[in-house]
Protein backbone atom coordinates (compact mmCIF):
# COMPACT_ATOMS: atom_id res chain seq x y z
CA UNK A 1 0.00 0.00 0.00
CA UNK A 2 1.36 3.67 -0.73
CA UNK A 3 1.72 5.57 2.38
CA UNK A 4 -0.56 8.58 0.87
CA UNK A 5 -3.07 5.61 0.86
CA UNK A 6 -2.80 4.68 4.28
CA UNK A 7 -2.66 8.25 5.46
CA UNK A 8 -5.61 8.39 3.96
CA UNK A 9 -7.07 5.37 5.69
CA UNK A 10 -6.37 6.60 9.29
CA UNK A 11 -7.91 10.01 8.52
CA UNK A 12 -11.27 8.63 7.55
CA UNK A 13 -10.76 6.22 10.94
CA UNK A 14 -10.65 9.59 12.89
CA UNK A 15 -13.25 11.49 11.12
CA UNK A 16 -15.59 8.40 11.84
CA UNK A 17 -14.57 7.72 15.20
CA UNK A 18 -15.14 11.76 15.75
CA UNK A 19 -18.63 11.55 14.34
CA UNK A 20 -19.73 8.52 16.73
CA UNK A 21 -18.04 10.08 19.82
CA UNK A 22 -18.16 14.20 19.10
CA UNK A 23 -18.24 14.79 22.71
CA UNK A 24 -14.44 12.64 23.08
CA UNK A 25 -13.29 15.57 20.83
CA UNK A 26 -14.58 18.60 23.13
CA UNK A 27 -13.28 16.46 26.04
CA UNK A 28 -9.82 16.47 24.31
CA UNK A 29 -9.64 19.82 23.00
CA UNK A 30 -10.59 21.16 26.39
CA UNK A 31 -8.13 18.79 28.50
CA UNK A 32 -5.46 20.23 26.13
CA UNK A 33 -6.12 23.88 26.34
CA UNK A 34 -6.27 23.66 30.26
CA UNK A 35 -2.79 22.08 30.06
CA UNK A 36 -1.62 24.91 28.08
CA UNK A 37 -2.69 26.97 30.12
CA UNK A 38 -1.71 25.65 33.29
CA UNK A 39 1.79 25.29 31.57
CA UNK A 40 1.80 29.16 31.25
CA UNK A 41 0.64 29.96 34.37
CA UNK A 42 3.42 27.50 35.79
CA UNK A 43 6.33 29.74 33.79
CA UNK A 44 5.03 32.66 33.92
CA UNK A 45 5.37 32.60 38.19
CA UNK A 46 8.56 30.28 37.59
CA UNK A 47 9.79 34.06 36.65
CA UNK A 48 9.27 35.48 39.90
CA UNK A 49 10.37 32.35 42.13
CA UNK A 50 7.04 31.17 43.15
CA UNK A 51 6.01 27.40 43.19
CA UNK A 52 2.63 28.07 41.78
CA UNK A 53 2.07 24.01 41.50
CA UNK A 54 1.90 24.22 45.75
CA UNK A 55 -0.86 26.95 45.71
CA UNK A 56 -3.27 25.64 42.85
CA UNK A 57 -6.71 24.22 43.64
CA UNK A 58 -8.73 21.74 41.19
CA UNK A 59 -10.93 25.04 39.76
CA UNK A 60 -7.21 26.85 39.09
CA UNK A 61 -7.17 24.27 36.80
CA UNK A 62 -10.34 23.91 35.29
CA UNK A 63 -10.60 27.95 35.17
CA UNK A 64 -7.06 28.32 32.95
CA UNK A 65 -8.08 28.40 29.92
CA UNK A 66 -10.86 31.21 30.71
CA UNK A 67 -7.98 32.80 33.16
CA UNK A 68 -5.55 32.75 30.65
CA UNK A 69 -7.04 33.41 27.28
CA UNK A 70 -3.90 32.84 25.19
CA UNK A 71 -3.92 29.00 25.94
CA UNK A 72 -7.00 29.29 23.46
CA UNK A 73 -5.21 30.91 20.93
CA UNK A 74 -1.99 28.64 21.38
CA UNK A 75 -4.58 25.62 20.70
CA UNK A 76 -6.32 26.71 17.81
CA UNK A 77 -2.66 27.87 16.62
CA UNK A 78 -1.96 24.20 16.78
CA UNK A 79 -4.71 22.72 15.11
CA UNK A 80 -4.32 24.83 11.98
CA UNK A 81 -0.76 23.90 12.20
CA UNK A 82 -1.46 19.85 12.23
CA UNK A 83 -4.60 20.44 9.97
CA UNK A 84 -3.21 22.52 6.92
CA UNK A 85 -1.63 19.32 5.76
CA UNK A 86 -4.96 17.70 5.22
CA UNK A 87 -6.06 20.07 3.03
CA UNK A 88 -3.30 20.53 0.98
Amino acid sequence: MPQDKITRLESNKLKDFIKVLPTFLLTISYFSIMVIGVTYSFFFYSEFDINIIKFVDLSDFLLAPILEPLSILIFVVWVVIVTIPEFI
